[in-house]
């Protein structure tokens, strides 16, 4: 039963995180209009979707993630989180704890602002 349980938190976080790599559904989606979170534009990783999702109201952003507890950042390749407009690409429901299992899931891609090259992290875990 717990393997089930678990197996099925990790599939569904590994679907939550494949759509994040698309354009989302809309692909020009807003606050009013997205059914399908996605973060990228045209293959690269657009830095506007993503601070676009962090304005989003806190139950929002759980609903499209389908967790409660989650940590979503973006950071250049030396460590430093990615700025956009004064904003730094970094959201989360709280700090992440240190005694409960994490799913991880990161990638490293391209910002389509710049064409620099950032690491997409995404952390999530059950309270």
């Amino acid at each position: 039963m717990f393997l089930e349980r678990a197996d099925s938190q990790e599939t569904r976080m590994d679907d939550v995180y494949s759509l994040m790599k698309t354009e989302g559904a809309p692909s020009n989606w807003a606050e009013d209009n997205v059914s399908v979170i996605g973060f990228y534009e045209e293959g690269f990783l657009s830095a506007e979707k993503v601070s676009k999702f962090i304005d989003l109201p806190s139950s929002e952003k759980r609903r499209l993630l389908k967790t409660q507890e989650f940590l979503l950042e973006a950071r250049y390749l030396n460590g430093s989180l990615v700025n956009y407009q004064g904003h730094d690409l970094k959201t989360n429901t709280s700090q992440i704890p240190e005694d409960r299992s994490v799913y991880v899931r990161n990638s490293i891609t391209v910002l389509e602002e710049n064409r620099k090259r950032v690491k997409l992290n995404y952390y999530s875990w059950e309270n």
